[in-house]
């Protein structure tokens, strides 16, 4: 029986892998160059913060740090 749903793309890397694997599987994805997908997640966010400090920096610089935590 067919859903219609194509199937998923092919993983292409070691860090792609583990970004995309469910965390329940993290014990069997683990390498030694990028961990596993909570240390990236983390990473992404932090690295995601400083991306929009950046721009928010750049288009409005002196606006106030309670309007910045908004």
């Amino acid at each position: 029986m067919s859903t219609g749903i194509p199937p998923l793309p092919p993983v292409q890397s070691e860090a792609a892998l583990a970004i995309f694997v469910h965390s329940s599987l993290k014990s069997l994805v683990q390498n030694d160059n990028f961990g596993d997908a909570d240390r990236l997640a983390f990473i992404g966010r932090h690295v995601l913060s400083m991306v929009v400090a950046e721009v928010l920096f750049e288009k409005k610089p002196m606006m106030s740090a309670l309007d910045l935590e908004v």
